[in-house]
């Protein structure tokens, strides 16, 4: 996939896969990622910008950026 996503999914529950099977989805007008591709774009998803990143490199954006909000809840 060259698709980039400007937005990644980091719910918890969510960061089971990786970019090769996850979904991509439209949000605010660019494309969004989340791990769990057996969900559809109304489920709660916890959407978080980004920088623009290849959905192949988007499973360790989401992982990264949640590991970063869960942190800074300690």
């Amino acid at each position: 996939m060259n698709e980039v996503v400007s937005y990644v999914c980091v719910r918890a529950d969510h960061q089971w896969a990786t970019g090769d099977s996850g979904q991509v989805q439209p949000k605010d007008g660019g494309l969004a990622w989340c791990p769990d591709a057996s969900l559809d774009a109304h489920e709660a998803h916890e959407w978080r910008p980004c920088e623009a990143a290849s959905v192949a490199d988007a499973g360790g954006v989401a992982a990264q950026l949640g590991t970063v909000e869960s942190a800074a809840y300690l």
